[in-house]
């Protein structure tokens, strides 16, 4: 009776603890593959993934992912109306409202253009040989710097697919974001007649850049848990890379994908 009573305890006090776990909401971009994307009602990606891996190892928190609208997303953040968000680069001045994870993974951009053209303008400095290019940035993101931005003819996108589409009509010149994403969402989008054909190039890598998990400094104490959670997940994601599991994660999703070329 006495063991009997012991694992009713037992029982009761794992359900209370389950039960009790914080609920985390995180912002993500909704359009962003192979990283963070929506499919089906359903948050996917390489940084969905290392977080669902890493929150295995913080049982008193439970995250729901919200996919939105890059561009929403940061605001929400930057007005203190949600916790964090993923997967933004590291701009400590103009994103002062925000503090940053340990890293997630280092990505590369690349200026990509169709062929003809780079052999047209066979550039070999980045980005003075481009200057006057009509290029379509993805709304919202910190691709360029503004002075780089003064040199181009800038229209703005809500995602890689419609940058992709505007090249393919001739509408732009070349599309700037991180290698990977561009060819997977290339190479998963070629059912669509408009993009079928369409060739594009690496013209020039443009930087690297660092993505995060970003947690809102607005008014912090509507948060109790911040801090904790914080430090949390960022040892939780700190074994992870020591165990090479994020890069385990990476190689799964984009093993058809091949690394950029060294670029102008």
């Amino acid at each position: 009776m006495k063991a009997i009573s012991i694992i009713a305890l037992f029982l009761l006090l794992a359900g209370y603890t389950r039960a009790d776990a914080q609920s985390i909401v995180l912002l993500m971009d909704e359009s962003y593959p192979p990283y963070s994307y929506v499919e089906n009602n359903e948050a996917k990606g390489i940084y969905v993934d290392f977080i669902k891996e890493a929150m295995q190892a913080i049982p008193d928190y439970k995250v729901k992912f919200k996919p939105l609208p890059w561009k929403r997303a940061l605001n929400l953040v930057e007005t203190g109306r949600a916790f964090a968000v993923f997967p933004p680069y590291y701009r400590p001045v103009s994103r002062s409202w925000m503090d940053y994870s340990v890293p997630l993974f280092k990505e590369t951009v690349v200026l990509f253009t169709p062929p003809e053209l780079l052999e047209r303008l066979k550039p070999t400095r980045w980005p003075e040989d481009y200057k006057g290019l009509r290029i379509g940035l993805q709304l919202g993101f910190a691709t360029l710097s503004p002075q780089q931005k003064e040199l181009f003819v800038i229209s703005e996108s809500p995602n890689i697919l419609t940058n992709l589409k505007q090249i393919a009509l001739n509408r732009i010149d070349g599309h700037p974001n991180d290698y990977l994403s561009v060819v997977w969402t290339l190479e998963h989008n070629r059912q669509d007649p408009a993009l079928a054909a369409l060739e594009i190039t690496p013209a020039a890598i443009i930087n690297e850049e660092v993505a995060y998990l970003a947690f809102s400094n607005i008014q912090p104490e509507q948060w109790p848990y911040r801090a904790d959670f914080i430090a949390k997940m960022n040892q939780s994601l700190a074994r992870m890379r020591d165990k090479n599991r994020l890069q385990q994660i990476v190689n799964k999703w984009t093993r058809d994908v091949n690394a950029p070329a060294a670029g102008h």
